[in-house]
């Protein structure tokens, strides 16, 4: 199990975390997004308010969509 399977296991329905995520096309960068989960079990879903935050496992790395838009890989979830 890694961090980030760990992480989500342990949310709660409502809890506000930190989503940390490398941006496609920037590797040596990172996003902060700060939001609410709303569906603890796969896909997870997460909102900040204005748009939908969705996270699926593809080979074994956690994918980051918005509104349908791939941002990327999530590296960590902050509490």
């Amino acid at each position: 199990m890694t961090d980030v399977d760990a992480a989500l296991s342990g949310l709660s329905p409502g809890e506000i975390v930190s989503l940390i995520v490398k941006p496609l096309g920037r590797p040596d960068d990172r996003d902060d997004h700060d939001v609410a989960a709303v569906k603890i079990d796969p896909p997870y879903l997460f909102d900040d308010g204005e748009s939908l935050y969705t996270i699926t496992r593809r080979e074994g790395v956690f994918r980051v969509t918005v509104d349908g838009l791939d941002c990327g890989e999530l590296r960590s979830i902050v509490r």
